[in-house]
């Protein structure tokens, strides 16, 4: 049912743009990127790029500067523009709350004030997202 809602409703072009995946460890930067074709993706591009000794060290970030020149050079050697980046797992947490019921704008703000009783960080450290994993069923009458 998919393939044929997709042949008749195709998705249009400018949300199907090409991205590549980049994986930065501390001695290098790799890349792929795929690209559709009928019936199957692709391996379009892919590459990597040695990084010196001390540009990042366990997943830190230590010479910031070098690391943007490496990521400058790979976009223009290899034309890259969009890129998908994930972050090593030492720095990323993630947390489970559960919260009383709250107006959707009132949820960031709620979040925010409890970030620092679950992760040896400050609010004004770390970048954040949620999802709402269940919503409680509200009772009318």
């Amino acid at each position: 049912m998919t393939s044929l809602f997709s042949k008749f409703f195709p998705t249009p072009k400018y949300l199907t743009r090409p991205a590549v995946g980049l994986d930065i460890s501390d001695q290098s930067i790799k890349f792929i990127g795929l690209e559709r074709q009928p019936g199957r993706l692709a391996v379009a591009q892919y590459g990597e790029k040695s990084l010196g000794g001390g540009i990042i060290e366990s997943g830190l970030i230590k010479d910031s500067p070098a690391l943007i020149a490496a990521l400058v050079g790979l976009k223009k050697e290899f034309n890259l523009s969009d890129v998908m980046v994930s972050l090593p797992e030492e720095e990323a947490y993630v947390v489970r709350l559960t919260l009383p019921y709250l107006k959707p704008n009132e949820l960031r703000g709620s979040i925010e004030l409890q970030l620092e009783e679950h992760i040896p960080l400050s609010a004004e450290e770390v970048v954040f997202d949620y999802e709402i994993l269940s919503a409680p069923v509200i009772e009318q009458g």
